[in-house]
């Protein structure tokens, strides 16, 4: 069996919040839990605006 994860790297898209954007990791990562993904990875990225 292939155990699969996610990497969100959380975009900030043009014409949206920050806000927006952890709301969109939320429901992302509850989304992966729910297929059985198993891990969610959050990338940092210090002084790119859009992420």
């Amino acid at each position: 069996m292939t155990l699969l994860s996610v990497l969100d790297q959380t975009p900030v898209i043009a014409g949206h919040s920050v806000a927006d954007a952890i709301a969109a990791t939320v429901e992302l990562a509850q989304l992966a839990d729910d297929l059985g993904y198993t891990r969610y990875w959050c990338a940092e990225h210090h002084g790119l605006r859009g992420v």
